[in-house]
């Protein structure tokens, strides 16, 4: 089963096979969408990572 989660932003929703992968999918959006984001801020965004169905 994968894991994902949905920008707060309202703009994106990523997935990936496992939380570490995911981390590294929302460290790149993060970066590139949404720059001003700080590293506790993105763990704080990750807290809210589920199941995919």
């Amino acid at each position: 089963m994968s894991r994902e989660i949905h920008c707060p932003m309202g703009d994106g929703h990523l997935e990936a096979d496992d939380d570490e992968q995911l981390l590294e999918k929302v460290r790149a959006h993060a970066a590139e969408a949404h720059p001003e984001l700080t590293d506790e801020q993105i763990q704080q965004v990750m807290a809210g990572a589920h199941d995919s169905h």
